[in-house]
């Protein structure tokens, strides 16, 4: 398990060099997490996802956000987007992803998400 982690670390450090804007420390409970969340988890903290990047397969415009219209990334869904900032408050509270990633309990996340009905789009 730990040469996972090990190995998992030096990958998100590598994509840190490549500017994504993801988190460089190793979330310590990865194991408590169910299949799906573990799959959320790795999509979220580097913005790609089905719900936000499908469109480039498809060949459409980029989603924009039902609530206030604005392009739809993770960014603006977990940290951005005004009109479901009251529900986002309820969770959690950040100013960046990588804030968010580094001092917030990722189950709060997730319930989030699952608020919003966007966990299972992810």
């Amino acid at each position: 398990m730990r040469s996972i982690l090990n190995t998992f670390s030096v990958i998100l450090h590598l994509m840190l060099s490549m500017h994504y804007s993801i988190v460089t420390s190793v979330i310590p409970f990865l194991h408590l997490l169910s299949y799906l969340q573990e799959i959320v988890l790795s999509h979220l903290p580097i913005g790609h996802t089905c719900l936000t990047h499908s469109y480039q397969m498809s060949g459409e415009d980029m989603p924009r956000c039902v609530a206030c219209d604005g392009n739809l990334t993770v960014e603006h869904v977990l940290i951005e987007c005004v009109d479901i900032a009251e529900v986002r408050q309820q969770y959690y509270e950040a100013d960046s992803s990588q804030q968010l990633f580094q001092e917030t309990n990722i189950t709060y996340v997730f319930d989030f998400l699952h608020e919003i009905g966007l966990f299972y789009r992810i």
